[in-house]
């Protein structure tokens, strides 16, 4: 299995593009094979460490990550 590349604070949004007072969120789409699903789950965790949480349901996300 190839390892994915490390996220870096460098990725966070510029100041003004996240809403203030509020942490960031993302959402990952995963497509394709199975095991496009563990490379997502890696990459929810990646974003986690970095302070984002998962948008809710319905809810738009700062970062958006098309896993395929």
């Amino acid at each position: 299995m190839t390892a994915l590349p490390a996220l870096d604070a460098s990725l966070m949004p510029p100041t003004g593009c996240v809403r203030p007072m509020e942490t960031p969120t993302y959402r990952v789409e995963t497509w394709g094979c199975q095991m496009n699903v563990l490379d997502g789950q890696r990459m929810a965790g990646s974003l986690e460490s970095l302070g984002f949480r998962p948008a809710g349901e319905g809810e738009s996300a700062d970062v958006v990550v098309l896993n395929t």
